[in-house]
């Protein structure tokens, strides 16, 4: 008698068992739907954003001066 009663409960707790893990796998399943089309939204804003900074002027840069610009000359002392 106690060996089916053992039978009945391990049979019981295969059940159960089995049951978690369906349940265990569609949650991964959404929960892997969820993840893919967050990253597509971060993908999608993450390219919005370049595109945007690319429209955005440049400034120009400053001119480039190849020679220094000339230096004025102290004033002569005034004669005496």
């Amino acid at each position: 008698m106690k060996f089916d009663e053992t039978n009945t409960q391990l049979a019981t707790t295969n059940a159960k068992l089995d049951t978690i893990s369906g349940r265990m796998t569609a949650e991964f399943k959404t929960m892997e739907t969820e993840i893919k089309a967050m990253e597509a939204e971060m993908r999608t804003q993450i390219t919005k954003s370049i595109a945007a900074a690319r429209d955005v002027a440049m400034p120009s840069p400053a001119p480039v001066q190849t020679k220094p610009a000339p230096v004025p000359k102290p004033a002569p002392p005034p004669p005496p």
